[in-house]
């Protein structure tokens, strides 16, 4: 990975955002519509929680199962993603080192980190951005080193 690397330059400028007043129902097609396990929560543009795949459905289940008989459809369209969601993601600024959103990463023990400027989210950096970031690349460059590494 080159050193200079900055969030900035790896980050997803377009990431997936809910409201706290969404519907949770409505939050759940979102995660499985799109094929991710997280919904970043946003109040304006300030990142104020996350909505993970396996807590929407705990509460779903729940919903579901508290009911007492009644309509479970009605419980679970009742429940918004404020209800469920958890505390925010780490965030790190676009300008800082990638190298600094790594350390993030493994140090709250998430799998993404979201990037703010100015208090408003701006982009996502997962896990597997980090690691492709600084993966050797393919090609005749990659080929050159492990030739000139061998010959030491």
């Amino acid at each position: 990975m080159r050193t200079d690397t900055t969030v900035r330059d790896v980050m997803h400028r377009e990431f997936l955002g809910v409201s706290e007043s969404d519907r949770l129902s409505d939050a759940t097609a979102l995660l499985v519509d799109e094929g991710t396990d997280c919904l970043v929560v946003v109040r304006g543009g300030e990142p104020v929680g996350r909505l993970g795949c396996r807590d929407a459905l705990a509460a779903l289940l729940d919903a579901e199962g508290t009911n007492g008989g009644g309509d479970a459809d009605g419980d679970r369209d009742e429940l918004t993603v404020g209800s469920v969601m958890k505390s925010p993601l780490p965030t790190v600024s676009p300008d800082d080192s990638l190298a600094a959103a790594e350390e993030r990463l493994v140090a709250e023990g998430v799998d993404r980190v979201v990037a703010v400027d100015e208090g408003e989210a701006v982009g996502v950096v997962t896990a597997g951005d980090a690691l492709a970031a600084g993966a050797p690349r393919t090609g005749d460059v990659a080929r050159e080193a492990v030739v000139d590494d061998r010959s030491l």
